[in-house]
């Protein structure tokens, strides 16, 4: 029976790269072999959506990885017929969002799989690509969210208002507001701080049913509710901040945590390159290739490249090598970076984008080629310590093999000396 595996799902996310690197990093501490699965509909996919899936194969290509493709038109089924199937130990599947409303009434993929499945560890990994649509239906919905809790808070107050007074009103709209600001962005709580305003002023304030106002200290009321949810927005915006902030950098210490532990690990150039190469593209949906200039051409080295080789120049990688500093080339408003990284064999690393690098996204790309840098020297020097004791341990094989041979030679070599000197001695008898 096969060992279990881990099982990495993917589909034509832009972020694959993320998922796919906590699949490995899953695999690696749990010494199981890694799979990379996808999905596809029956029907004929987009070509956009063909290209992207063909590169998250070619990254996933990188790692050694056993790739398997599957057609059903169900993808939750195709996941799960696969599972029962076959030996697994985990699966990720990754989310397109982790907005906290969404478990409310999401029934996503890697929920539906999570649910039916009770053998497997399912790990959901947030992958946080969403694309315009999708966060334009979110924005629909979370808006639709306020004005509902919104109603039924006023439907509910109405009720019971006989038995409450203003300033519980009020603080029951102001705790709707708290909760939403816990959940929603800064957009959708100041849209419900002044629906409540209005709605408090339409229902509970005289004269009702109108925006009217009899007497000026409602004004006041209105004014600190405002603020108050104001400020809660504010608050809670800069905290999500904060968290955001406070994860992408542990992320990216995990990131070059795994990226040090597996280079580490290395024992080859080529080992070294094709990690290295799954890292960088990990940064932001870059395609990256390293190459060797070798007799005024470029060799792209297969096993750790996901670039187009004839969209490289020539002249740019060149002089990257030759002056061994980062050289830049925009081309069709397309960003091509050359970066040197052993100037004695013409090793280079090329990165395309089509739109440049954050502050944050340099630091962490600089950081990655150091250990790079450092990954290949240790690898050169330990190849040429093996060199030198391969050549150190033949010589001594040499001199052992030819004391022996001297050895054994001598004493027969004395014994017949021995007897040619003594017949030719004329004096001698025998």
């Amino acid at each position: 029976m096969p060992p279990a595996s881990v099982v990495v799902c993917i589909g034509s996310s832009a972020k694959t790269q993320k998922l796919i690197a906590a699949g490995a990093e899953y695999a690696l501490d749990s010494g199981v072999p890694l799979k990379i699965l996808h999905v596809s509909h029956s029907t004929q996919n987009t070509d956009d959506a063909d290209a992207l899936i063909n590169k998250n194969l070619a990254i996933a290509n990188l790692l050694d990885a056993e790739r398997i493709k599957i057609v059903d038109s169900d993808v939750t089924h195709g996941i799960l017929n696969y599972l029962q199937s076959h030996p697994v130990s985990a699966v990720f599947i990754g989310r397109s969002s982790a907005r906290k409303w969404r478990p409310w009434g999401l029934n996503d993929i890697s929920s539906q799989v999570k649910m039916q499945t009770n053998q497997v560890d399912v790990n959901i990994v947030d992958i946080t690509s969403v694309d315009a649509v999708q966060n334009g239906l979110d924005r629909v919905i979370e808006y639709s969210i306020c004005i509902a809790a919104v109603l039924v808070l006023t439907g509910f107050l109405h009720l019971i208002q006989h038995f409450i007074a203003e300033a519980d009103i009020m603080m029951a709209y102001l705790g709707v507001v708290v909760v939403i600001a816990y959940y929603l962005d800064r957009g959708p709580t100041l849209f419900a701080s002044i629906a409540s305003v209005a709605a408090f002023d339409f229902f509970f304030v005289p004269p009702f049913y109108t925006f009217a106002v009899d007497h000026e200290k409602y004004l006041i009321s209105f004014a600190v509710m405002a603020v108050v949810g104001i400020l809660f927005s504010s608050f809670s915006e800069r905290s999500k901040q904060q968290l955001r902030e406070a994860s992408a950098r542990e992320e990216q210490l995990r990131n070059l945590y795994h990226l040090a532990r597996s280079l580490a690990a290395a024992s080859t150039n080529q080992e070294i390159v094709r990690l290295a190469c799954f890292h960088i593209s990990a940064i932001r949906d870059l395609e990256v290739g390293f190459f060797q200039l070798k007799d005024d051409e470029i060799n792209l080295i297969e096993q750790g490249s996901i670039v187009n080789p004839t969209a490289m120049s020539f002249a740019k990688s060149k002089s990257c090598i030759d002056l061994q500093q980062e050289v830049s080339d925009l081309t069709n408003q397309e960003i091509w970076k050359y970066y040197p990284i052993e100037p004695n064999c013409g090793l280079g690393v090329v990165i395309h984008s089509d739109r440049a690098l954050t502050n944050k996204q340099r630091h962490l790309l600089q950081t990655y080629l150091s250990l790079i840098k450092l990954a290949i020297t240790r690898s050169q020097l330990s190849e040429q310590a093996t060199k030198a004791q391969l050549h150190a341990e033949s010589e001594q094989l040499r001199n052992a093999i030819l004391s022996a041979v001297s050895h054994d030679l001598r004493t027969p070599l004395g014994t017949i000396m021995g007897m040619t000197s003594t017949l030719l001695d004329q004096d001698a008898r025998l």
